[in-house]
């Protein structure tokens, strides 16, 4: 009795100690288990953001395809009413009509006002499309009372089309100036009065680069 009570006693303690390692490997594995979800979560999470980039990089590369073409053909118009007002000119030089040649160059600084005006709505319309809420997100960073409130039928007025420039790296009145054919000190006024208009006024042309 007494060998079979101690051979008993060794079969429980062993049992016990074997209970205590399956436990124990157990846990080990749980524990391996969970750590290999959150990885597989993360894995997962990393997945879903790349193919988010990618998804982006695919509509940005589109977006700059559409607007290069739009800009070039832009271009190439401008260039060839350049060309026609060229062979225009030197047909009224050689036919030495020179005051109808006078009319045409009198008449050229309204073509420029409307090429002007025109550019601007290709660029609004641009702009917009990439950052469609920039009205609405520029209005937010404004006091009360100095929201902009836009016109029927248009898309930027001054103010903001020097925002948007602003938002694209231009952060020079020089560089504005030149892009929107005002004198470098109408520029610094008009971003003076913005300043004064901003809930921030020290940090405001950098939310505004911050705009997506």
């Amino acid at each position: 009795m007494t060998l079979l009570t101690f051979l008993s006693g060794i079969t429980l303690i062993y049992v016990y100690r074997q209970m205590i390692n399956l436990k124990v490997a157990k846990e080990r594995q749980q524990g391996l288990n969970k750590d290999l979800t959150v990885a597989n979560n993360k894995l997962e999470e990393i997945n879903n953001n790349f193919k988010k980039a990618n998804l982006e990089l695919l509509d940005s590369n589109n977006i700059k395809e559409v607007y290069i073409s739009r800009f070039f053909k832009l271009c190439s118009t401008y260039v060839d009413r350049m060309h026609n007002f060229r062979k225009q000119v030197n047909k009224k030089l050689l036919k030495k009509e020179y005051s109808d040649l006078m009319k045409m160059t009198s008449c050229a600084s309204d073509l420029l006002v409307t090429e002007q005006q025109e550019l601007y709505e290709h660029f609004d319309s641009a702009f917009l499309h990439i950052f469609p809420n920039f009205v609405a997100s520029v209005n937010n960073l404004l006091l009360p009372g100095e929201q902009f409130i836009l016109k029927e039928g248009e898309l930027l007025n001054t103010e903001l089309r020097i925002c948007a420039l602003i938002r694209l790296g231009f952060v020079k009145s020089a560089q504005i100036a030149e892009l929107l054919h005002y004198s470098p000190t109408t520029i610094y006024n008009y971003r003076t009065r913005l300043r004064e208009k901003a809930l921030s006024r020290d940090v405001f042309e950098e939310k505004v680069m911050q705009i997506q």
